[in-house]
């Protein structure tokens, strides 16, 4: 259901249409961190795109539904694009084969030109950028879902294995479960007892040793161990 009360009427809005583990917490604050103008939402069902508030259908310029519900999207992508006048309409996915099926079969219903694409295994920056096309109501279709012919696609990065993070020192465990938090430099440092560089220099270890590319990356690869850890 949306939190109608809890939307800042001055913004514009995207909706991430999945569950949590679908779009992270995580995910939804990545977003808000990159683009304070836009408010993000995350609804369960694309059914509840019915409760948003008409008033406020100006203000919304993106809904991204997960690949999960790409039948019910398919079915009701018309009557979306129709309502909601102004927002562009995409699927989130992990699946190239099943994302590829959903862009044959929109083409197929003469609504390509209405859907765009938002891959979640991108690397941050990449991700990022093809948020903010969407926000500014350009649609996007990646390569590997155009070309029928091209070579299976590598498959999705398992999560972290524990033992990875056993790499880590305690400290360095430390500040990155801080930073995970939200916490800055300063704030970490204050927390742990250390200095900002000293913070500065963990954080590097840490980077390194997980073998990702910045800071975002490795709190993202320790947020979905942490969230592995409970499912089991």
């Amino acid at each position: 259901m949306i939190d109608e009360a809890n939307l800042d009427k001055t913004k514009v809005i995207c909706l991430f249409v999945g569950t949590a583990h679908d779009f992270s917490d995580h995910v939804l604050r990545l977003a808000s961190e990159e683009f304070p103008c836009c408010e993000f939402q995350r609804i369960s069902h694309i059914n509840d795109l019915g409760f948003f508030d008409k008033n406020g259908r100006h203000n919304l310029r993106a809904i991204i539904v997960h690949q999960s519900q790409s039948k019910e999207l398919l079915a009701q992508l018309g009557k979306i694009c129709e309502g909601f006048n102004g927002a562009m309409v995409a699927l989130g996915y992990r699946d190239v084969p099943a994302a590829r099926q959903v862009a044959d079969a929109a083409e197929a219903d003469g609504l390509g030109a209405q859907l765009g694409y938002l891959p979640m295994n991108l690397e941050i920056d990449r991700w990022v950028s093809v948020l903010r096309l969407l926000l500014c109501g350009e649609s996007y279709m990646p390569r590997e879902l155009i070309e029928q012919a091209a070579p299976a696609p590598e498959p999705a990065k398992p999560a972290m294995p524990d033992r990875l993070f056993d790499r880590l020192t305690d400290r360095e465990f430390e500040v990155l479960s801080c930073a995970a938090q939200g916490n800055q430099n300063k704030i970490i440092a204050d927390k742990l007892g250390l200095s900002v560089h000293t913070v500065k220099l963990h954080m590097h270890h840490v980077i390194a040793k997980l073998g990702v590319h910045n800071r975002t990356e490795a709190t993202i690869c320790f947020l979905e161990q942490q969230q592995s850890a409970r499912v089991q």
